[in-house]
């Protein structure tokens, strides 16, 4: 495994009812849910719950854009790993890995009952789903998986996130992903993207590549896709450009729009780089989501054993994970760089 940084630097900050800028565009953090919502997350948040032996029992509720993976698993890992055993802990929603609100009115829908059900945290695995929930129950703790805190809004300061919000970032820097670009095929020169510019996760991601390549001389071409529906159509946008290679940059919007942007690569040899698991990506450098699903697991035992939120950082991941798959890249004619491939954590083909 890659190893990562294990620490942040300090944020820049920002004023507190606004956002991060983005492109130069500041976002506004969307209103908290009506008062009578709020005050019963307050009551929620501090009813005690006992198990029949005597010993507490911590009360959560898992919120997804997407169904979940095995990896999701290890989040209790790291919850007895964090002092905060199995046998204590009682899902009251979200508990089938299956279940998943892509929608803000459904998300929204299921927090506010989960709320009436004693969650005292919500485990939000996506940067909007973070959102949702911190709109409608403010006085409840959200635990994240976001692709950047900082600049999708969620927080000011991820040293001392301010707002019940922490979690875990699953961010992969560009300098990463294009260090495995530039080292991986001979002559780079031109890259293309394609992204999501109405999803929270996927806006600094993408302006996080675009400062990488400037940084490196490389001319980056981007074309944007609102959902399934136009994805296909980004993609032959940007393939027309005559790009070298394809970068999708990473957001849940990406990750649901995987068999339109597939069909829109169809007859390209173009190779694709992703940052999550893409089955006709040639490279993928991603976050180990075991290893975040443990560290997550850790920061919410935290947490229920009664640490402000303020107190638990967000963490970077620890450790990234690089699959080559050498089925694709022969296919499509690709010799990838022997260094690049001594390097991979998985050589598929």
């Amino acid at each position: 495994m890659l190893r990562g940084r294990s620490e942040l630097q300090p944020p820049p900050q920002t004023p507190s009812d606004t956002v991060g800028a983005v492109s130069g565009r500041p976002r506004r953090r969307r209103r908290a849910g009506a008062l009578a919502v709020g005050a019963l997350a307050a009551v929620a948040a501090v009813l005690p719950a006992c198990s029949s032996g005597g010993s507490p029992t911590y009360r959560i509720a898992i919120l997804r854009a997407l169904p979940g993976s095995a990896n999701e698993a290890h989040l209790f890992d790291g919850l007895v790993r964090g002092g905060v055993p199995r046998s204590r802990v009682r899902v009251v929603g979200g508990s089938a890995p299956s279940e998943a609100h892509p929608d803000d009115a459904g998300a929204a829908a299921a927090v506010r009952e989960w709320v009436k059900e004693g969650a005292q945290v919500i485990v939000a695995l996506s940067t909007s789903g973070a959102e949702t929930a911190h709109e409608v129950a403010p006085n409840v703790p959200v635990l994240f998986i976001s692709t950047d805190p900082t600049a999708t809004g969620l927080l000011r300061d991820e040293r001392h996130p301010e707002g019940n919000l922490t979690g875990m970032a699953y961010r992969v820097p560009s300098d990463r992903t294009l260090a495995v670009v530039t080292d991986a095929y001979a002559g780079i020169h031109h890259l293309g993207c394609v992204y999501p510019p109405t999803d929270p996760g996927a806006v600094p991601a993408q302006a996080d590549l675009a400062r990488g390549a400037e940084a490196l001389g490389l001319e980056l071409t981007c074309s944007t896709f609102a959902g399934t529906n136009d994805a296909a159509d980004a993609v032959r946008s940007v393939l027309a450009r005559n790009v070298d290679a394809v970068v999708l940059v990473n957001s849940p919007t990406t990750s649901r729009a995987t068999s339109a942007l597939q069909q829109g690569f169809a007859g390209s040899t173009v190779p694709v780089i992703a940052n999550s698991p893409f089955a006709f990506a040639e490279l993928i450098l991603q976050p180990d989501s075991q290893s975040v699903n443990v560290d997550l697991g850790r920061q919410l035992a935290r947490v229920l054993r009664g640490a402000k939120v303020a107190d638990v950082p967000v963490q970077d991941p620890s450790h990234f994970l690089l699959i080559v798959n050498q089925t694709i890249a022969r296919r499509n004619g690709h010799v990838i760089a022997p260094r690049v491939l001594q390097e991979a954590t998985q050589v598929i083909g």
